[in-house]
C-alpha cells in the first residue's frame, strides 16, 4: 500500500471528524470568518505555521527538511452556499439558512489533512508547500482575491480537486485540457417609457423588446457559434413591472454564459451586445447590457496531469480514473494557471449511503471513505511534483 495511503486511512477518524465540525458551522461566501478561525485553531495545534492576510484567508506554509526552491500549492475552497439542509444528518448545519451543499467542507479538511501528513512527514517533499485556504469561490471572486495577497505568486504548481457525486468512492477524473468552464453573469436592462395600460400609445412598452431580445439571444449558440465549440447561454431571471395594470418602463433578464475558449466567449458578448442595443432602439426603447466575468475557463496542464493520473495509480489502481466530460460548471481554481500550471481532479463520493444528490442540493451528502482517498492524493501529487520539478521544466 502507497505509504501516503496508508497514513490518510490511519487518520480516517479524524479527517472524519475534522470534516463534520465544518459541516456543522458553514459560512457564505465573502464571510468565511468563523471558519477561518477554526482553520486556523487545527493548524496551531499541528503546529503548522500560516499567513493570514484577511480575516477569511488563510495559507499554511510547510517547508521540507529537503531544502529546495521548489514551492507547491493545494487550494482548498471555504464557502458554503444559502440553501437549507435537509439531509438529516446528526451533524446537519447549525446555522439556518446555509449548507456546505458543495463539499468544501471535504476540501478543508482535506488540505487539513495534507498538512498534517506533511507535517509529520517533512522529509517526503522538497521545498514548500502552501495551503491555500481560499474564500468565495462560489462567485465570489475569492481565488483573484487571493492572488491579490501577492503571498503565491512564487508558486510553481497548483494542484486541487473536487468532490463528484455522480463518481463512485474509489474513482477519480483527472484529465488534460479543459475541465470546467469559463463563467460570465450577465444583466441586459430595456429603458422606457411606462405609463397605464389602457394607453399603450402614450408609453414605451419594454416588454415586447425584452421579449424579441430572449428569442434572439437562444439563436446565438445554435446558429452563431461552431457546433464544435462547447457552449452555454442561460437565461434564468426576467422581470418587468410590478402590477397589472401599469406598462413596465423598466425591464430586465439576467443569466449566464459558459465556454472554454475566450474567443468563443468574446463572440457570444459582442453578439448579445448588438442584439440588446438594436432590439431595443426598433422598439423605441435603450437597452444595456453587462457581463460580469466569474473565471476564465479551467484548462489542466498536460505535465501536471500526468502526475495527478500518476498520483492516483500509486494507491488506487489502473482502473480508478473514469474518463468523464469536461463540466459546464466553473471553478475559480481555474485564476492560479495566470501565476504556474495547474491540475485540477473530480474526487468519486458516492455510495448507497450517499444517495448520490447532487452538488447544491439541500440533500446533498459524501461518502466520508473518500476522505482519506482526497488527501492522499494531493499529498502524492505534491511528493511527486516536488522530487520531479526539474524533468518537466
Amino acid at each position: 500500500m502507497n505509504n501516503i495511503y496508508k497514513w490518510a486511512i490511519d487518520n480516517k477518524d479524524w479527517l472524519i471528524a475534522v470534516r463534520r465540525k465544518f459541516h456543522m458551522y458553514p459560512e457564505l461566501t465573502g464571510k468565511e470568518y468563523n471558519t477561518n478561525l477554526l482553520i486556523r485553531q487545527y493548524l496551531d495545534e499541528l503546529n503548522v505555521s500560516y499567513t493570514a492576510p484577511a480575516d477569511n484567508i488563510t495559507i499554511a506554509v510547510l517547508d521540507s527538511t529537503n531544502k529546495s526552491d521548489v514551492v507547491t500549492a493545494i487550494r482548498s475552497d471555504t464557502d458554503a452556499l444559502a440553501v437549507n439542509e435537509n439531509t438529516g444528518l446528526p451533524f446537519s448545519s447549525k446555522n439556518a439558512g446555509c449548507m456546505h451543499a458543495c463539499g468544501h467542507d471535504a476540501h478543508i479538511t482535506m488540505g487539513l489533512g495534507a498538512a498534517k501528513y506533511f507535517k509529520e512527514n517533512p522529509t517526503s517533499f522538497l521545498g514548500t508547500l502552501k495551503i491555500i485556504f481560499q474564500p468565495a469561490e462560489e462567485g465570489g471572486g475569492g481565488a483573484q482575491q487571493v492572488i491579490n495577497t501577492g503571498l503565491v505568486n512564487d508558486v510553481n504548481a497548483f494542484f486541487s480537486l473536487h468532490v463528484e457525486p455522480y463518481l463512485p468512492t474509489g474513482k477519480m477524473s483527472i484529465k488534460p485540457g479543459p475541465n470546467c468552464a469559463g463563467t460570465d453573469r450577465f444583466k441586459a436592462m430595456v429603458y422606457g417609457v411606462g405609463g397605464h395600460a389602457a394607453h399603450p400609445d402614450k408609453c414605451v412598452d419594454t416588454v415586447p423588446a425584452l421579449a424579441e431580445i430572449i428569442s434572439a439571444f437562444q439563436t446565438i449558440v445554435s446558429r452563431k457559434v461552431s457546433p464544435m465549440d462547447n457552449c452555454v447561454l442561460s437565461i434564468c431571471n426576467v422581470h418587468a413591472g410590478n402590477t397589472w395594470n401599469v406598462i413596465a418602463g423598466e425591464a430586465k433578464l439576467e443569466g449566464t454564459i459558459r465556454t472554454f475558449s475566450d474567443d468563443t466567449q468574446q463572440k457570444i458578448t459582442s453578439l448579445m451586445q448588438k442584439m440588446v442595443e438594436n432590439i431595443s432602439a426598433a422598439h423605441g426603447c435603450r437597452g444595456t447590457l453587462e457581463v460580469n466575468n466569474i473565471t476564465i475557463a479551467l484548462i489542466n496542464d498536460e505535465k501536471l496531469t500526468n502526475i495527478g493520473i500518476d498520483a492516483s495509480k500509486t494507491f488506487l489502481g489502473e482502473d480508478a480514473l473514469i474518463n468523464t466530460p469536461p463540466a459546464m460548471i466553473g471553478d475559480d481554481f481555474a485564476m492560479y494557471r495566470s501565476i504556474a500550471p495547474s491540475c485540477y481532479g473530480f474526487l468519486g463520493v458516492s455510495s448507497e449511503e450517499s444517495k448520490n444528490y447532487p452538488l447544491h442540493h439541500q440533500s446533498f451528502m459524501l461518502d466520508e471513505n473518500a476522505l482519506p482517498i482526497g488527501t492522499a492524493w494531493l499529498a502524492n501529487c505534491i511528493s511527486i511534483f516536488s522530487t520531479k520539478k526539474e524533468d518537466l521544466s
